[in-house]
């Protein structure tokens, strides 16, 4: 991923010119969607659903790892009506004085917001049958449980809005065309569809064009899926190395829940 926004013609178009003024409208992108109804205030815990291995990695050097919009697994996410957007900025209006071609223009540069955030996403309930399923593959990998109120400093992240509906209703005019596009494009990546409300989600995004972030100890435990076994050794002693707490989750014979075991020892293996 790119660390130098002068490369980028759409960020051109707006007279930004390097991190900073990105970082800058970006700050004042999560006011303005604060104040217009997305919730900001982080739950005392929230979770990530991983992989068995990329998990082990991420506990140890205490990182999460990012990804841009365009790499999401929801084709909505990716679907974003940029072209649309821009037609409602002064922007558009010179565009279309300097050039009968600037629909065009627009298409050629389609894909550049998109890929000016990376995001992550978390959720608020470690007992979900189905995102152990999508997102742990298949309970063989395990769920973080990340202290809200530590997360909050390093990676503040925003609550999903699920609706019937995508989000088509523009905002309010900001006082420059660059931030009413991202407020819109930030905007629809915090809307899913409500088929998706069991996720239960939370997104945090990122414009500094970094794949990932430094979570320092926003860890507090780590939760073993039940079909878990390949990495479990693994697991456990990263997490005892780091002070964190180790719980596998149990099938329980009498109803679909799970049963939990917090692990003591340094190493265990299951069967």
């Amino acid at each position: 991923m790119s660390n130098n926004t002068e490369s980028i013609p759409f960020l051109e178009l707006f007279g930004i010119t390097n991190k900073d003024e990105l970082l800058t409208s970006l700050s004042n992108i999560t006011d303005y969607l604060s104040s217009t109804g997305f919730n900001t205030n982080c739950p005392r815990s929230l979770y990530r659903y991983r992989p068995a291995k990329r998990a082990m990695d991420e506990i140890e050097n205490h990182y999460i790892l990012l990804a841009s919009v365009s790499e999401m697994s929801d084709p909505y996410d990716s679907l974003i009506p940029i072209v649309d957007i821009i037609k409602k900025t002064n922007l558009y209006k010179e565009l279309c004085e300097d050039t009968s071609d600037a629909e065009q223009m627009m298409k050629e540069i389609l894909d550049t917001p998109k890929d000016l955030l990376t995001i992550c996403c978390f959720a608020e309930d470690y007992r979900s049958f189905p995102m152990w399923d999508h997102y742990a593959r298949q309970y063989t990998g395990v769920c973080i449980e990340y202290d809200g109120s530590k997360l909050k400093n390093c990676a503040a992240p925003f609550q999903v809005k699920y609706s019937k509906k995508s989000f088509s209703s523009f905002p309010k005019r900001t006082k420059n065309d660059f931030e009413f596009i991202m407020d819109s494009l930030i905007g629809s990546i915090l809307t899913k569809n409500k088929d998706y409300c069991y996720e239960k989600e939370w997104r945090y995004f990122n414009g500094s064009f970094e794949d990932e972030i430094d979570i320092k100890d926003s860890i507090s435990r780590v939760y073993i899926g039940a079909k878990c076994t390949r990495y479990n050794k693994q697991i456990i002693q990263t997490c005892k190395s780091n002070g964190i707490e180790v719980i596998r989750l149990k099938t329980c014979s009498s109803k679909f829940e799970f049963e939990e075991e917090i692990i003591t020892g340094n190493v265990i293996l299951f069967s």
